[in-house]
């Protein structure tokens, strides 16, 4: 068949084609391998890949406590920067106080004098030998340390230096602070004591049920272990707690999906849909249009789960979003 082809190509297409259909061929190979084999090396070589989120929290804890003490703000991610270099990425072999190892590359420490006049009374006597008072002034100056943060570029050639990274590593921990990672980690939720949802175009899917275990974003996974995205916010309630569609829309599936265990995925129109996983119950079946709170199935442990709680996403355009962003 090949073959064929071949002497076809060659017996229609004019020789001075052929060599130009040759190169854009050859560019197509080339990018196509580019996206399968270099891409996911780029990331590797800009994002530092933690395992779980108490590594990411040796640095975390590290920058907040360089923050207490010196009232300066490093970025967690730069310090972890360096040990994705250091370390190669094996950052169990890390610690806070490992991280904390890295303060002085950071932070300048300097003695200033605050000059200051204070004023006393003092009793002395005067020629007749009185005694009166008199204010007089003393010098009462003080030293007080003071912090600045270096550059970042300082931090490094101090720490090449001191033979902690050579010179030809530089580069390689710059990229490590290329990608913001902080927006790819789950997020406080940051909700204040009693917090309750405001419905709006989204009404809560559980009634009186508001506290949130679990919010949207990369997290370590209960079960695995690992880092892993977690689309949507998980609402820990007691199995056979009544489940409502937060908004009109048509029942697309429902039933046993895998790890989400039972689940129902109902589409709103627009691409925006609402996922409900881990139900003990499902009480609608696919191809029904529901309305905004009507029951719909209930709470359960059903799928990968560690305990009875509603996973709840909000997809739009088939991008899970932050349910939260609705509520507020």
């Amino acid at each position: 068949m090949w073959a064929t082809a071949a002497k076809l190509i060659i017996k229609y297409v004019p020789p001075e084609k052929l060599v130009k259909i040759f190169f854009i061929a050859f560019f197509v190979f080339v990018v196509l391998i580019g996206l399968l084999f270099v891409g996911p090396i780029m990331v590797f070589k800009h994002i530092p890949l933690g395992k779980t989120m108490d590594e990411f929290n040796y640095y975390k804890d590290a920058a907040n406590e360089i923050n207490q003490e010196t009232g300066l703000s490093i970025h967690w991610q730069k310090i972890m920067a360096i040990d994705a270099v250091v370390l190669n990425q094996d950052f169990s072999l890390s610690s806070k106080e490992h991280a904390l190892g890295y303060r002085d590359y950071f932070v300048r420490e300097e003695q200033e004098k605050v000059e200051r006049t204070c004023t006393r009374t003092v009793e002395v006597k005067d020629n007749k030998g009185n005694i009166k008072e008199v204010t007089e002034e003393y010098d009462c100056s003080y030293w007080i340390t003071v912090y600045y943060e270096r550059p970042f570029d300082e931090t490094l050639q101090l720490l090449v230096a001191n033979g902690v990274i050579t010179a030809d590593q530089i580069e390689d921990v710059k990229r490590y602070t290329i990608y913001d990672v902080d927006m790819y980690l789950e997020k406080d939720l940051d909700l204040p004591d009693g917090w309750m949802p405001i419905a709006g175009e989204f009404g809560w899917p559980l009634d009186g049920h508001y506290r949130i275990s679990s919010g949207f974003g990369t997290r370590t996974d209960p079960i695995q272990n690992v880092l892993k995205k977690h689309n949507g916010i998980d609402l820990p309630a007691p199995t056979g707690t009544p489940v409502y569609a937060a908004k009109d829309g048509k029942v697309i599936a429902a039933g046993e999906m895998g790890s989400a265990g039972n689940a129902i995925i109902i589409d709103h129109g627009n691409s925006v849909e609402t996922r409900y996983y881990h139900l003990s119950k499902i009480h609608v079946k696919n191809g029904k249009s529901v309305s905004q709170g009507e029951l719909i199935g209930e709470v359960g442990s059903t799928g990968k789960s560690t305990g009875p709680h509603l996973h709840f996403e909000i997809r739009v355009k088939s991008n899970p979003v932050d349910p939260l962003h609705y509520y507020r």
